[in-house]
């Protein structure tokens, strides 16, 4: 095998990895981005700001009013 044979061989490699690599990421966000859309992730979103409403009893000056 030659120099410039193994150059070509490493640089193949190296772009089907990373290919890899970029897929996977694209394959992670698709599935985050899924799972925002379902309605059980804002309703526990809606659940925690509820919690902290109580936070607010003592400071007036930093509760909104609607």
């Amino acid at each position: 095998m030659t120099h410039r044979q193994a150059f070509h061989i490493r640089n193949k490699i190296v772009v089907e990895i990373s290919f890899v690599v970029i897929l996977r990421r694209v394959q992670l966000l698709s599935k985050s981005l899924d799972q925002l859309k379902e309605e059980t992730w804002f309703a526990e979103c809606g659940d925690a700001f509820i919690k902290h409403i109580p936070l607010y009893a003592n400071i007036p000056d930093e509760k909104v009013s609607t």
